[in-house]
């Protein structure tokens, strides 16, 4: 089966687009496309090489932004929109050793008042 997300891993537009072109354009690399091709009309088959692939692709969109979700959460306080203890240290800690490596952003100074 064959859905919009597999054509476009393949560079086609389209599921119709995908299957519009020969196998060979499809997962033959293109430097051995020839050889293979030969060998086919040759042979009838390719010995010793693979000439199918088997496998899926999911859309895991949702749960990459679920997670994302989920690190906010754990870092920055619902009521206020500021970090929590947990964000705040770990910034810090952030901060801190890019101050000790001498990375700076933006070339600013930083000020931590406790």
């Amino acid at each position: 089966m064959v859905n919009t997300t597999t054509a476009r891993l393949h560079d086609f537009n389209s599921v119709d687009e995908f299957f519009s072109q020969k196998v060979l354009y499809l997962y033959v690399d293109p430097a051995q496309r020839k050889e293979v091709s030969a060998e086919l009309l040759e042979k009838g088959f390719v010995s010793g090489k693979e000439v199918y692939f088997d496998g899926s692709v999911i859309d895991i969109t949702e749960r990459k932004r679920m997670e994302a979700e989920i690190i906010a959460l754990s870092i920055i306080d619902q009521l206020t929109g500021l970090y929590n203890r947990r964000g705040f240290l770990s910034l810090a800690e952030h901060q801190l050793k890019s101050e000790k490596s001498g990375v700076q952003t933006f070339n600013q100074r930083r000020l931590l008042l406790l």
